[in-house]
């Protein structure tokens, strides 16, 4: 049977992927086997230090690898190649006084068995800069990327400089999501979390944990963590100016599979176009917030977004309109912002992490977005799309009415097109096609005239197709052909990235009639969650039908998530069914649980009420 979806938002779920391989135990993991070029001068640990005019300048950390590294020589170094050196204490923490030195730093800690470097991550006067396998591997990618060894690049710093804060972040922020779901696991709290500037204590839980479980190869980019009855085995590769990754995760009950690339901004325009982008969207941000106790308005949003752009189809001030409607109640934050490609000076493809709080819960979602430079200005310019395009895999669990349908892996396809006249017998599309995977020019079968949840004066064309248990890889490349009504085609290209057998359940609900949904009236619904994925967000809505599902004339309300802000822990919230749609009764109906993985992962529950 064919499954309704979620209504997107502008900034709609990202596939963006992270996959990783299994296997492995914990304990440290591997390192660099050099030592570093001999100290221009030294210094030994101290509490605290500061510059002639009494400011304090001095950085300090924690050097960990499965339990803190005591003893061990910690080598600093700044970008024209002086040096300054400490021991770390019994606990693993050492502070280097860095007066008269210039950032970006670079740092090495050695033992007689391992050693480790690490950067600078912000420009601080007094920073934390931890050393561990992971903060070696952040490291070790920037200077990959541009073909250049690390012991080299250490060795002649002013010859190789090392990255900005800025770089550093992009970097940081795709090894962090490697280890998310067992930081998540370990109840570290990553809103501002960060694998080099977060002061940690080298005492067996929180991210030290995560460091116990955590075998990394420098050589290969291997990292293999492993817990109870999960293990998760990742490859970090690097190409000039980029990075991968490709992580798999199993357990007892699903495995799930994801892949994940990034641009590192080694170049100046990069550099350029990345602090731009940056400034926009956290005006963006502070526009928002600033209305989080009033009316977020279209009029608010319209400054940040292109007068010619496209989202999904929607013109500027549809999105705008659709944007307030998400964001009114809540406030938001951007992070993780890189540069998935900069195609001219003046337009760039983004990817990043968007979080949404309101009533005291937080969502996080990946997401990836074009901008245009106008003047001196970067606007956010949508997918450049003439309909929402999506192609997911996603494990499905069938329970309700439709329970015989089983728990499978569905590879689906789904198109939503915003109509110009609300006619049912005329299509905002006359033809949908996809290519790719199990599909060859497979056309996409008319689903309903949807209201959307922000405006109900608009209308959208859903067409779809699936197939269960596919055969598929991450990678995976589909194309699909769009021809408007009246138009010319179109073409798309839309990458499967993530695929998790995981399934999930509702525990709570019973009955399959149009009676048992009680409509107008609030339901608790009660999951469970999955464990081989860390998870972004948590979606939980409702559709209501007003006829025989397919037919003309028959109208789908979805709610787009009435509850689109919940913890990445909530395992219970409540929804309400609408007893009409359109103005019509609703006749049959569906509660739909989503969760979806920092990469793209995504396993449902649907739940639904027949006539």
């Amino acid at each position: 049977m064919k499954r309704s979806r979620f209504l997107h938002g502008v900034f709609s779920i990202l596939v963006l992927v992270i996959a990783v391989i299994a296997s492995g135990c914990g304990g440290g993991g591997g390192g660099s086997s050099s030592s570093s070029s001999s100290s221009s001068s030294s210094s030994s640990s101290s509490s605290s230090s500061s510059s002639s005019s009494g400011v304090q300048v001095h950085v300090s950390g924690t050097v960990a690898s499965g339990g803190a590294l005591a003893n061990a020589t910690v080598t600093l170094k700044d970008s024209a190649g002086s040096s300054l050196t400490a021991t770390t204490s019994s606990s693993g923490t050492y502070t280097i006084d860095t007066t008269g030195l210039t950032r970006p730093y670079l740092l090495l800690v050695t033992t007689p068995t391992k050693s480790f470097f690490s950067v600078s991550a912000d420009a601080n006067a007094i920073s934390t800069i931890n050393i561990t396998p992971l903060t070696d591997l952040i490291i070790r990618s920037w200077y990959n990327v541009q073909g250049i060894s690390m012991d080299a690049a250490f060795a002649a710093p002013a010859t190789n400089p090392p990255p900005s804060p800025t770089a550093v972040a992009v970097i940081s922020s795709v090894v962090q999501s490697v280890v998310q779901l067992w930081l998540n696991q370990a109840g570290v709290t990553t809103g501002s979390f960060n694998l080099i500037s977060t002061p940690f204590t080298a005492n067996g839980t929180g991210i030290d944990l995560v460091l116990d479980q955590t075998t990394v190869n420098p050589s290969t980019g291997q990292v293999i963590i492993s817990g109870g009855s999960v293990t998760q085995n990742s490859v970090l590769s690097t190409a000039t100016g980029s990075m991968n990754i490709v992580t798999a995760t199993t357990s007892t009950i699903g495995t799930s599979t994801s892949s994940n690339g990034t641009v590192v901004p080694v170049q100046t325009a990069q550099q350029t176009a990345l602090d731009g982008i940056t400034t926009t969207v956290n005006n963006f941000a502070a526009t928002v917030n600033s209305k989080s106790a009033t009316t977020l308005t279209t009029s608010d949003l319209l400054p940040y977004l292109d007068p010619s752009g496209l989202w999904g189809g929607l013109d500027q001030a549809q999105a705008a309109k659709q944007l307030a409607f998400f964001f009114n109640g809540s406030t938001i934050s951007f992070s993780d912002i890189a540069i998935k490609s900069l195609q001219t000076s003046t337009t760039a493809d983004t990817v990043f992490k968007l979080a949404q709080t309101a009533g005291g819960q937080t969502s996080t979602s990946p997401n990836e977005l074009f901008f245009t430079k106008a003047g001196s200005t970067w606007l956010m310019s949508g997918d450049k799309h003439i309909a929402d395009v999506e192609v997911r895999a996603l494990m499905v669990r069938n329970q309700g009415s439709s329970a015989s349908g089983g728990t499978n892996l569905s590879l689906e396809a789904n198109i939503n097109a915003p109509r110009a006249v609300s006619t049912p017998t005329v299509t905002s599309l006359s033809n949908a096609v996809i290519s790719g995977g199990p599909w060859t020019n497979m056309p996409l079968s008319y689903g309903s005239q949807d209201v959307a949840p922000w405006d109900s004066s608009l209308k959208l064309d859903s067409f779809s197709t699936y197939t269960f248990n596919p055969t598929i890889s991450g990678g995976q490349l589909f194309t699909i052909s769009l021809t408007p009504t009246g138009g010319s085609l179109v073409t798309y290209t839309q990458v499967l990235n993530a695929i998790t057998t995981e399934p999930i359940i509702i525990t709570n609900l019973t009955g399959t009639t149009i009676a048992a949904a009680t409509l107008g009236v609030p339901k608790t619904v009660i999951w469970t969650l999955p464990g081989t994925f860390a998870i972004s967000q948590i979606r939980l809505g409702t559709v209501a039908q007003t006829g025989v599902p397919d037919a003309p004339g028959t109208f789908k309300c979805d709610d787009a998530g009435s509850q689109n802000v919940l913890g990445i822990t909530a395992t219970t919230a409540n929804v309400t069914i609408p007893a009409t749609c359109n103005g019509l009764p609703t006749l049959a109906a569906e509660i739909y649980l989503q969760v979806f993985g920092i990469n793209g992962e995504l396993t449902s529950v649907y739940y639904t009420y027949d006539y």
